[in-house]
């Protein structure tokens, strides 16, 4: 388990989310956020909004599918974050949202880049995908940001109490 407040002085980081640069709460602000923090605390944080348009946030590199829409965004998304993957080679990735949970667990099969999601409670449902589910249990970590949503990550089966963190 790497210990984001020690070790290499910058660790590369790739930061997923449906977005950053749009007004709107929850994930996005939450995103937000995290990407500030990871730079607080010295790690070079390069960011992937699925909604955003490519350019910058807050002097950030921001790779974004915005301008597409629908099913093509979704591609996008995917080519643009797994190309960037196999270029940058990120020593993490961080994906604020769980349906991004099956592209990340291809990048640790095909790069052995690990990887750390976010649960926000809604989003973790017994409904979810096998491909969903097989990336929480794949996952270094899961941030859950609640008790309520650690255990319904938790009651999915399959996942070790200990890789489930609470912010």
């Amino acid at each position: 388990r790497y210990d984001w407040s020690r070790g290499p002085a910058v660790l590369k980081v790739h930061l997923w989310a449906p977005g950053f640069s749009a007004f709107g709460g929850g994930i996005r602000e939450f995103s937000r956020e995290l990407a500030l923090g990871l730079s607080e605390l010295g790690h070079d944080v390069r960011l992937f909004g699925k909604t955003d348009r490519t350019g910058t946030w807050h002097g950030y590199r921001l790779s974004g599918t915005g301008f597409l829409g629908g099913r093509f965004q979704t591609t996008n998304f995917v080519a643009t974050s797994l190309s960037a993957i196999a270029i940058d080679r990120p020593d993490h990735i961080i994906s604020t949202h769980v349906n991004f949970g099956p592209l990340a667990h291809a990048a640790k099969r095909f790069f052995r880049t690990p990887f750390t999601l976010v649960a926000h409670g809604i989003d973790i449902h017994p409904g979810l995908s096998s491909p969903v589910l097989a990336a929480m249990r794949e996952a270094e970590r899961i941030i859950a940001v609640s008790a309520w949503t650690r255990d319904r990550v938790l009651d999915l089966g399959g996942i070790d109490p200990r890789d489930v963190t609470i912010l």
